[in-house]
């Protein structure tokens, strides 16, 4: 097999696997964010959640063994701080803090990031997640759950999910678990995020990719047109530590090992809107040759490419399909220095990831896009 097709062949493969967030990144503008600086929760952002789920829930529908307290909810030294504690309180022998920004702050798309430091030990089950701020497609899960994150127990992993098709219990779900050889994600803080878009979901942890989702691998049983459904609807922003339940394995008091009291250190929440650069805006001379990538991307039919030259040059730009085939040639010419855009028209190609490899006499660019139907 040529080289150039087993390079291509490795990138499209980390494209949708264990790509460094270098390689797909997109324009972002910081739109709403929490700090947690100061000594008091910012009740205009979060409001802590209260009980054990019962009478509707109990044990919020996991088997789980924690009382949420608002007294277990702080601020303090620069974090937001949630503390799992063994405290016999409304019948329940241990108390913990949950906070989420419903009726307050909801979104649809972008990126959504934290930086935390989680508990650990036996029964512990630090959580970041979002659920639909309306049940619009119908009860859990038809309406979908994003989990960012979350880790039980010995936290050497953290784990990305999607919950979503029909009500319980015709719900389903998909799971990817990430846990590098020697690292404990208690021992000290993490960057956990999503980047949430139309037809694709990724999840990152310090800014390394370690899963991808798109709309041909969810649905929802309230929308069964609408391939972007239940993600297509603004969703809010949870934080808590529940102790047991059945993900941690352990649904009774007995069986907690965890040295108590523990907590849940959140440094921030941050929440960024894709922004799309104008011509406008670039520079009309760019200081080497750059590939910024697809407009929109994911996109269904056409997106527009656009790339950067220092100098005039000869100028290659070739699209491949995920098994390193030209499945076509956009441009072959030489173009003065500049910024330049063509588009791509994805008529008669199956859906899937492609590759854009931009060549010049200087050497060559590479930025995976995601065609769906």
């Amino acid at each position: 097999m040529p080289i150039t097709r087993l390079i291509l062949i490795a990138l499209i493969v980390m494209g949708v696997s264990a790509l460094p967030r270098a390689q797909t990144e997109q324009t972002y503008s910081l739109v709403w964010a929490d700090e947690f600086e100061g000594t008091v929760l910012n009740a205009d952002n979060w409001t802590p959640d209260i009980g054990d789920g019962c009478p509707d829930l109990c044990g919020w529908g996991n088997n789980e063994l924690q009382y949420y307290r608002a007294e277990n909810v702080a601020v303090s030294g620069g974090n937001l701080v949630l503390t799992s504690i063994e405290q016999p309180f409304g019948g329940r022998s241990f108390t913990s803090g949950k906070v989420t920004t419903r009726d307050n702050h909801s979104f649809l798309y972008g990126r959504v990031e934290m930086r935390a430091k989680i508990p650990t030990g036996g029964g512990m089950w630090p959580a970041f997640w979002m659920m639909p701020q309306d049940d619009i497609y119908g009860s859990w899960a038809a309406s979908g759950e994003i989990d960012i994150m979350e880790s039980a127990n010995n936290t050497t992993w953290v784990a990305g999910a999607l919950h979503f098709g029909g009500s319980w219990p015709d719900n389903a779900s998909t799971n990817t678990t990430f846990g590098p050889a020697g690292v404990n994600f208690s021992d000290e803080f993490h960057l956990y995020a999503v980047e949430w878009e139309p037809d694709s979901i990724r999840w990152y942890v310090d800014d390394t990719l370690f899963a991808t989702r798109t709309s041909s691998q969810w649905y929802s049983t309230g929308a069964p047109s609408n391939h972007q459904a239940p993600f297509d609807q603004e969703f809010y922003l949870l934080l808590n530590t529940a102790v047991g339940g059945d993900y941690t394995g352990c649904t009774s008091p007995a069986c907690i090992t965890a040295s108590l009291p523990q907590q849940y250190l959140i440094d921030y929440v941050r929440v960024y809107k894709e922004t799309v650069p104008t011509a406008s805006e670039m520079p009309d001379l760019p200081s080497e040759s750059t590939l910024e990538g697809s407009f929109p991307n994911p996109f269904s039919e056409r997106t527009a490419i656009r790339f950067g030259l220092s100098e005039q040059t000869e100028v290659r730009i070739v699209i491949y399909d995920m098994l390193g085939r030209a499945v076509n040639v956009l441009l072959d010419t030489t173009l003065p220095a500049g910024r330049h855009e063509i588009t791509f028209d994805g008529n008669g190609l199956p859906s899937g990831t492609y590759a854009c490899r931009l060549e010049t006499t200087k050497g060559s660019l590479v930025r995976t896009m995601l065609l769906t139907r």
